[in-house]
């Protein structure tokens, strides 16, 4: 008598939290950018030479001639993402987290100090 999840074992989906991290921030850059709004965060920056994209936090630098060529470039980033394994890989040691990393600590709150009459 086989289970449940032996029985559809072959089927299950696999997350790779990564890949990911990086299409959903890839598409929103491209979206940014085909709405005009790039800012000092942006991963495309106008420059003399066209644009220069960075993908992420990887650490590469691309220079591109034109609009389109941007638009293209973050199509085909985000479609290597899912398919090639050598770029996979280098998206997967950028974006991923040691094991042994600290947790990120609360901001402290605002206390309003106390005013006196005199």
């Amino acid at each position: 008598m086989s289970t449940f999840l032996k029985s559809y074992e072959q089927f299950e989906d696999e997350k790779n939290v990564a890949i990911d991290t990086f299409v959903k921030a890839a598409m929103k850059q491209k979206a940014a950018f085909e709405a005009g709004e790039m800012t000092n965060r942006s991963w495309v920056k106008e420059d003399i030479r066209g644009f220069v994209a960075k993908l992420g936090k990887t650490d590469k630098s691309y220079v591109l001639s034109d609009k389109a060529a941007v638009t293209k470039f973050f199509d085909d980033a985000i479609l290597a993402a899912q398919t090639e394994d050598d770029f996979k890989s280098m998206i997967e040691a950028a974006y991923s987290t040691p094991a042994d990393a600290e947790p990120v600590k609360p901001k402290r709150a605002y206390k309003r100090r106390q005013q006196t009459l005199a």
